[in-house]
């Protein structure tokens, strides 16, 4: 039975069972995998999942079913589990299903290269990147890794009110991690490749960002510790950026995890700070016309000039706040972003150096999650990265710890660089220059 049949009968089951109102989420995911480790083959795996989510109303609470069966005799069971879960449930909020009423937008979101992938030799090229890791200096001791990786996803959405959406994408990435030595000690860095360019499927432009950057990390010296400024890379600031995402979520904002309450039109951040969610971006990674609602979505300043403008809603909180959704649903009561990323600025990286004219330069963030407290909004984070002298790069660092408030680094920020970067990722951001922040040895 095809899958669109199956939710055709689990809909005549539920009003057979009386339930009001239902919806149904359906995703299909195909992976694989593959890795090459000292000229081998060392892991192959393929799969496949299906899963479907039955979503039931009765009065304001909804109830779930995640079912990855699909024969047709669990069909009354999926609908009877569904219905009294939606009974058990205990809380304050409403929940609505979308009667997919307004405008959904035709976009061009991430892809890969479909036709160069078709005939892509996965085991010659993660070969090649190895060998050439080796043979680029004879630090190199050890390719920790090599792989490629291939997803696809299937989604459909559909509700007894009208809603019945459809979307697909797919995604190919490759990966090295690799380590470098000297008298000093041991580094490592990686790096990755989406093959969306042309250039990713040269096996150089995956190995050669790593190889330079894990050798400019040898021999590194100790920092004295001190209060400074930071040039953070451009991934790096976006990883930070990707944990603080939370604090602008209507729900975490309701449970008291953000200190953003009740400041809506207020400046939180340097003017020079504009924070952007935008489901609509042409080529990004995760650029959607529908939230996890089913709700149109929409482009949106988060922040602007520094002065927030909005929290990310779905429909459950819109209605708690009586407010429209922003189109942020996730299908429950926290918010899902899409491309979520810092706008650039106008300054380039030699001027970001120059105008911290000395401090640190951060390249590599290390236990970020674990170090971020997203109530106090306290970060302390493993760092590596290079002294800045006079406004330029010197020599590179061991291991440090920084710490900061990220409330109070937003308004730190005194320049924004022009080099916005998404590195495999639905989160990006330029380099940034910040003040004020904490650095000492780990």
């Amino acid at each position: 039975m095809d899958i669109q049949s199956f939710i055709d009968l689990l809909f005549v089951e539920a009003r057979k069972q009386g339930a009001e109102e239902y919806q149904v989420k359906y995703a299909e995911t195909e992976r694989s995998e593959l890795q090459v480790f000292e000229q081998k083959v060392s892991k192959q795996v393929a799969a496949k999942v299906q899963k479907l989510n039955l979503a039931v109303k009765v009065g304001d609470k909804v109830g779930h079913f995640v079912s990855e069966c699909f024969e047709s005799s669990e069909i009354p069971f999926i609908v009877s589990e569904a219905i009294a879960n939606a009974k058990l449930l205990d809380c304050d909020e409403k929940f609505f299903f979308y009667d997919g009423q307004g405008e959904y937008k035709k976009l061009k979101p991430y892809a890969p290269l479909a036709e160069k992938l078709k005939d892509f030799d996965v085991v010659a090229y993660l070969k090649k990147a190895e060998k050439l890791a080796y043979d680029a200096d004879e630090r190199i001791k050890q390719v920790i890794a090599t792989a490629f990786h291939k997803r696809s996803n299937k989604l459909i959405m559909r509700n007894s009110l009208g809603l019945d959406l459809q979307e697909e994408n797919k995604s190919a990435s490759a990966y090295i991690f690799l380590s470098a030595q000297d008298e000093s000690g041991v580094k490592s860095f990686s790096h990755a490749v989406c093959f969306d360019k042309p250039e990713d499927f040269e096996p150089k432009n995956l190995v050669m960002p790593a190889v330079e950057q894990v050798l400019a990390h040898l021999n590194p010296t100790e920092i004295m510790p001190q209060k400074t400024a930071i040039v953070f890379e451009n991934k790096q600031f976006a990883g930070l950026l990707g944990e603080m995402a939370d604090i602008f979520d209507a729900y975490e904002v309701d449970c008291g995890k953000s200190q953003l309450k009740g400041k809506i039109g207020e400046q939180i951040a340097s003017s020079l700070v504009t924070i952007v969610d935008d489901p609509w971006l042409n080529g990004g990674f995760a650029t959607e016309a529908f939230d996890g609602d089913g709700v149109p979505t929409q482009y949106k300043d988060v922040v602007k000039g520094g002065v927030l403008q909005t929290f990310l809603y779905g429909l459950s909180m819109a209605d708690k706040h009586q407010c429209a959704s922003t189109g942020n649903g996730s299908g429950a009561q926290g918010a899902k972003i899409f491309n979520f990323y810092l706008k650039n600025g106008e300054t380039s990286f030699s001027e970001l150096l120059a105008l911290a004219e000395n401090g640190v330069f951060i390249d590599k963030i290390k236990g970020l999650g674990v170090g971020f407290n997203a109530v106090t909004g306290d970060v302390s984070a493993a760092a590596e990265g290079f002294v800045i002298e006079n406004g330029k790069i010197t020599k590179p660092l061991k291991q440090f710890t920084f710490s900061c408030n990220i409330y109070q680094l937003l308004k730190d920020i005194r320049a924004i660089g022009n080099d916005l970067e998404f590195y495999c990722s639905q989160v990006g951001s330029p380099s940034v220059l910040v003040d004020n922040i904490t650095i000492v040895n780990s």
